[in-house]
């Protein structure tokens, strides 16, 4: 090869990434955001340039094959749209704000299950409860610091063990909203063992987003989903999942929030089948991943078994896409797998993904004895022995060192483990709280995580290219396709 023309090459080729995806090859450049289906040679000889650019010198490939590969890495890139130094002096006081968008009441802490994944199942015997007090001085303070469209969600435990503290801060929230020109909407996770008929006719009065834990059909939920006695849940959540479908009229703002584990990898198209079924029951879309849970000191949930869910990923994938394609509904390759929509969005309108961490700044939660933190991620802090807590609704006293602490690695430069990453420019940050909870600091990405957001990445490619091979249409309406919470209208950034 000549000299010019191996220089031009190795000098664009740092930016390039090959991969392989259930059978396929692609060609992805970090920094333009291209993305290329290749030929496997030319997948070979790729990863020998990036692995030893000297390799190149002596190939025997048609130089043509180069041209082209030069011609593709050499366009113009994207610039690089992190914010290196004004987002956190934006929102240096708490005081100030006037961008908190998402509130979480911690209503109660305490549970009527003890599943084995759950990373604070020994911490969940306080039978600490809200009260009135604290929910309504929380609601104040979140809406005088909040922006139009708010969403509200409660948790615990299991939050529908304080209903009658739910449907007072529901009652208070709407009242109060018209006096600051906020539009709420609501929401709460629950394990689906609690249904009644004063429950149902207000969570379809207020227009509840419910999200439902669900792990599959009965052999493999009741695996680890028991209530404390030991008694099976399966069949008492199905029933109640018939009771709320049958009371709501928007179907689609109730999911199923499965957690999959990497050794139900031969029972994946068992787990698959089963959620179509529900979907063609009860006329929904679902998102059949959920995150992955880790327990610290239970081997079974160790890290070393990331690999093994990613492995399962792809052929869930693989799953989608056959249904898809048999029913020639692309549309399912957006609704039916947890893909972060930005890998989509990124790839085809060729944008920098520019959201990032809102803890304390879009987001508070708030404990039943009103401690105040910025995100629920941020209890894995507290599992490790930090207390994150900036202020207390009882106190007008708001400590925002505290508050943004651990936004800084994710705010103001990207963490010395993200720079060489393929996907930097369309992740949209770490999470400090999930950083914090594998490391110990907030400025280490857990790799486990980042393993599983590259494979969604990759994913998301395969799915892409496999609908165009298929001459199937990728509108602008299918990229920005996301059920929002509640009515409020959905937003890219997470910013001041």
């Amino acid at each position: 090869m000549n000299t010019a023309l191996f220089d031009k090459i190795t000098k664009e080729c740092i930016h390039l990434y090959p991969f392989k995806v259930n059978g396929d090859y692609f060609l992805f450049d970090t920094e333009s955001l291209k993305v290329a289906s290749i030929p496997q040679d030319i997948y070979n000889i790729i990863s020998s340039i990036i692995k030893n650019p000297v390799s190149l010198k002596n190939s025997t490939l048609n130089e043509s094959y180069f041209e082209e590969i030069y011609n593709f890495a050499k366009s113009r890139p994207v610039s690089l749209l992190k914010d290196t130094s004004c987002v956190l002096d934006r929102c240096g006081k708490f005081s100030d704000l006037k961008t908190l968008r998402d509130l979480t009441l911690i209503v109660c802490e305490a549970c009527n299950l003890k599943c084995e994944y759950c990373y604070l199942r020994d911490k969940l015997d306080k039978k600490t409860f809200m009260d009135r007090e604290t929910c309504r001085r929380a609601i104040d303070l979140f809406y005088q610091h909040a922006d139009k469209y708010v969403h509200i969600n409660f948790y615990g435990g299991e939050p529908l063990l304080n209903f009658d503290i739910i449907k007072y801060a529901t009652e208070y929230a709407v009242k109060t909203a018209g006096g600051y020109g906020i539009s709420p909407s609501f929401g709460f996770v629950t394990n689906g063992t609690i249904c009644n008929d004063e429950i149902l006719n207000h969570l379809t009065k207020y227009k509840f987003l419910i999200s439902i834990s669900l792990d599959g059909p009965a052999e493999i939920h009741n695996r680890f989903r028991k209530f404390k006695s030991g008694e099976l849940t399966f069949d008492v959540i199905m029933k109640n999942i018939e009771n709320y479908f049958s009371h709501y009229g928007n179907k689609e703002i109730i999911r199923f929030a499965p957690t999959i584990f990497y050794d139900n990898y031969n029972q994946l198209e068992t787990i698959y089948d089963f959620f179509v079924e529900l979907e063609r029951k009860y006329g929904i879309s679902f998102n059949a991943f959920s995150d992955i849970q880790y327990v610290i000191g239970k081997t079974l949930f160790s890290s070393n078994k990331a690999n093994g869910f990613c492995t399962m990923l792809l052929e869930y994938g693989k799953l989608i896409w056959k249904e898809a394609k048999n029913e020639g509904k692309v549309d399912k390759l957006f609704t039916k797998v947890r893909i972060p929509p930005h890998f989509f969005k990124s790839i085809f309108r060729n944008k920098i993904a520019t959201s990032k961490c809102g803890a304390g700044i879009s987001a508070m939660v708030v404990y039943p004895d009103g401690t105040i933190t910025g995100c629920k991620q941020f209890d894995s802090a507290t599992v490790r022995g930090l207390d994150l807590s900036w202020g207390n609704v009882f106190k007008n006293e708001f400590n925002d060192e505290l508050r943004l602490l651990p936004l800084k690695p994710t705010h103001t430069a990207l963490p010395k483990a993200c720079k060489s990453c393929f996907i930097k420019n369309i992740c949209t940050s770490m999470c400090p709280g999930l950083a914090y909870y594998a490391n110990g600091n907030f400025a280490e990405p857990d790799q486990r995580m980042c393993e599983v957001q590259k494979t969604f990445c990759k994913l998301s490619i395969w799915l892409v290219a496999k609908a165009l091979k298929n001459r199937f249409s990728i509108t602008n309406e299918l990229l920005d396709y996301r059920i929002t919470f509640g009515l409020r209208p959905s937003k890219d950034e997470s910013s001041c």
